[in-house]
């Protein structure tokens, strides 16, 4: 077996050469490694980190909403929106119409 076939080798390596103040390649030079492999391993670790951080969010229960800032106008008074028995919404004031609309939707879409 190579010696540099190791992906845990490769991980420290990428992890020390991305915290360290020099170049990859210097990092390289200076540890006696393949500046190509580095560079290749680097690669292949932030493409799996990539895809491993859109899994995660695909297997989330919570789901990003997103209000316009014209639905998202200041009300006057305190608000709180019980979602379920040990969940709860509190906003320093009530939602526009339109905002709760948007909400009970994106909800409704996170089931």
């Amino acid at each position: 077996m190579k010696k540099y076939s190791n992906a845990t080798f490769w991980k420290d390596h990428v992890a020390a050469a991305l915290q360290d103040p020099v170049s990859i390649s210097a990092y390289a030079k200076r540890h006696a490694i393949p500046v190509k492999s580095l560079y290749y391993w680097h690669k292949k670790i932030k493409k799996s980190y990539s895809a491993s951080k859109s899994a995660a969010a695909i297997a989330t229960p919570f789901v990003a909403v997103r209000i316009p800032e014209k639905l998202n106008e200041q009300r006057s008074a305190n608000f709180a929106l019980v979602l379920a028995q040990n969940i709860r919404l509190e906003m320093a004031s009530s939602p526009t119409p339109e905002w709760l609309a948007n909400f009970i939707r994106a909800m409704q879409g996170a089931r």
